[in-house]
């Protein structure tokens, strides 16, 4: 059995590089997107947003212009908007359109883990 991943331990290991487009980031392809999204929740760690590009069949990124995000509502407590940013992530992920010849892939804006006091 596969010890349990943390999230940046995932990324680390599934993250598609995005530094051929000048941004230290990392992104998922859409399978792996839910999977890290599932680990983030785990731990806590609220998605605020996220961007998209295509991984073309050349192995190519190119900018999809796509993007979501959640903002927090007046008064929101902080478990709640956290559940509703894992909500609009997972929605957003399922619902994204493919194209053929390119696999869309997904960067997460995420909260840093919180402190343990």
């Amino acid at each position: 059995m596969e010890p349990a991943l943390t999230f940046e331990q995932f990324r680390q290991a599934h993250g598609h590089s995005l530094v051929a487009l000048g941004l230290n980031e990392s992104a998922f392809c859409q399978s792996d997107a839910l999977r890290a999204l599932d680990l983030a929740t785990r731990e806590g760690r609220p998605i605020l947003g996220g961007d998209v590009y295509y991984l073309g069949s050349d192995v190519r990124l190119t900018p999809a212009y796509a993007n979501w995000h959640t903002d927090r509502k007046e008064g929101e407590d902080p478990a709640t908007y956290a559940d509703r940013t894992w909500q609009a992530t997972r929605e957003y992920l399922e619902r994204f359109p493919k194209d053929a010849g390119t696999c869309p892939i997904f960067v997460f804006v995420i909260a840093p883990p919180s402190r343990k006091e």
